[in-house]
């Protein structure tokens, strides 16, 4: 097995490959890692393999196993989601049904639990059976970017298996040739995304990131010039992109990380924003090493604010006017 259709995690996928050609696989895993970097696509890819009809490299994509896992309809495998914000009880106890029976077409039953940190206690207390006296020819992956939320009975319970965000280099080479962009932004994105490949994707489809981009570049050039009217222009920007606050407030750390790193060590080659490098050299005379770490600590301070509820338009305009008084 090669597991050719997922990116990156090497080691990991030798692992598998080795565990299934054995037949002896432990009967319930951990993932862990940042989000985006592709652990839910591994599980599936995984489940593919154990359950394809051909002995081949890579599950075949023709045998009837395989048909149906990519068509969603395999009958011994699930995915559990988050149901709202929580997995909830009914949900662990329709996963806990499905594995009471026995497999319909092959010789194992595999369920896939994304964003297992999202389950309530409750709905962890009641897993525990599950992974403490697993049915026969069963398999359990977690998927979590969180796994220290979940109770240490249950991590304990699984064979934790911990995967890196993919290279830079792995996810310009999957935009340039799945998604038709020109490399400047290739490698923008590549740099920005900080090794999540779903990031990579959001930032390379999304129109909203676009207009963050122009709407931050245009915000910290008004910054520079102390233009006050021009800067709380932006609060209607702000206030139209709630949902995406957090994408904004991060795309703004990163500037302000490029200022940083150029003003300390003219350090060009880890600057993310390489086509605006004029500008960073402009904006970074203008402040002081202080300056810019306040600017980042003011940005992370508004963020946790709105975390704990705090009024969004106050607690931006305030963010704006400290960051044009620095």
């Amino acid at each position: 097995m090669s597991f050719s259709q997922v990116i990156g995690h090497k080691k990991a996928k030798a692992y598998f490959a080795s565990v299934i050609q054995s037949q002896e696989i432990p009967h319930a895993f951990l993932f862990e890692g940042m989000a985006g970097i592709g652990k839910a696509k591994l599980a599936f890819e995984i489940a593919r393999g154990i359950f394809c009809d051909q002995d081949s490299q890579d599950p075949c994509g023709s045998c009837k196993s395989c048909l149906k896992m990519l068509h969603d309809n395999h009958p011994d495998f699930m995915v559990v989601k988050p149901d709202g914000k929580q997995i909830k009880n009914h949900q662990i106890e329709e996963f806990q049904s499905f594995l009471s029976k026995k497999a319909y077409e092959g010789s194992y039953k595999v369920v896939c639990i994304e964003d297992a940190d999202k389950m309530n206690a409750s709905a962890q207390n009641r897993i525990l059976k599950t992974l403490e006296e697993p049915s026969d020819k069963v398999i359990i992956f977690l998927i979590s970017h969180k796994p220290l939320v979940l109770m240490e009975t249950v991590r304990s319970r699984c064979q934790s298996v911990k995967l890196n965000g993919l290279s830079q280099e792995s996810i310009e080479a999957y935009l340039k040739n799945d998604h038709n962009l020109d490399s400047q932004k290739c490698e923008t994105i590549s740099r920005l995304c900080n090794g999540s490949l779903g990031k990579a994707i959001y930032y390379a489809d999304s129109q909203v990131f676009e207009e963050v981009q122009e709407q931050v570049l245009n915000l910290l050039k008004a910054i520079d010039q102390k233009n006050k009217g021009q800067v709380l222009k932006t609060l209607s920007f702000f206030s139209s992109e709630k949902e995406n606050i957090s994408d904004i407030f991060e795309y703004m750390v990163l500037w302000y990380r490029d200022l940083l790193l150029y003003k300390k060590a003219k350090a060009k080659s880890l600057v993310m924003h390489t086509s605006e490098l004029d500008l960073i050299k402009k904006l970074s005379r203008h402040l002081t090493v202080g300056q810019i770490i306040k600017n980042i600590e003011t940005i992370n301070w508004t963020e946790r604010k709105l975390n704990q509820n705090g009024n969004f338009d106050l607690s931006i305009e305030l963010m704006l006017i400290q960051l044009l008084e620095a």
